[in-house]
């Protein structure tokens, strides 16, 4: 099946264009890979007890505007589908 494919890409002239494609698509998902980043992460088992929630907080700005000392909380909303989010007050934070 593989020479079929480089032929197939050769007789369409695509080899060349293809091999640049895949070059480009690697170096870009690394570059985007390597500059994501949370600040906060957490997670918990959700209520059907068969998944898993993973919650990812990230902000921007100085880090001094911001009390996240000891005993800190945070609340955080949560909307699945398009339904009224439900809140959570007074997560406790913890600063990494």
């Amino acid at each position: 099946m593989k020479n079929f494919n480089s032929h197939v890409a050769k007789l369409f002239g695509l080899a060349k264009p293809l091999k640049l494609f895949f070059f480009l698509l690697i170096f870009m998902a690394a570059y985007t890979t390597s500059s994501a980043h949370g600040v906060q992460t957490a997670w918990c088992w959700a209520p059907d007890g068969e998944h898993v929630r993973v919650y990812i907080e990230h902000w921007h700005g100085p880090g001094q505007d911001v009390d996240c000392g000891a005993g800190a909380t945070i609340n955080v909303s949560v909307a699945i589908n398009g339904e009224a989010p439900i809140t959570y007050n007074n997560i406790p934070f913890n600063e990494n």
